[in-house]
């Protein structure tokens, strides 16, 4: 009987996949207090680019382990966001 694990053998030294995709928004750069606006043209859009911004936010908290922190503001027309911590 083979052991456990036996048909995968470790490996020590492979390289770390690169990220796929470089991040959109400037969340790497922003410090505590500034912020940047993301344009929409209209209500309707302001809604998606909102879903997208948040879900770019909660990805990069998750990868700083919640070091960073941001808040959003919604207007009719745009989108702005914050970094707090």
């Amino acid at each position: 009987m083979p052991k456990r694990g036996g048909k995968f053998p470790i490996e020590h030294g492979g390289p770390l996949p690169q990220r796929r995709r470089p991040i959109k928004y400037p969340l790497e750069g922003l410090e505590i207090g500034q912020s940047f606006l993301v344009p929409a043209a209209s209500i309707e859009e302001v809604r998606k680019v909102r879903a997208r911004v948040a879900n770019s936010i909660q990805a990069f908290e998750k990868q700083t382990c919640g070091q960073r922190k941001f808040t959003l503001q919604t207007t009719s027309d745009d989108v702005r966001v914050w970094r707090v911590a």
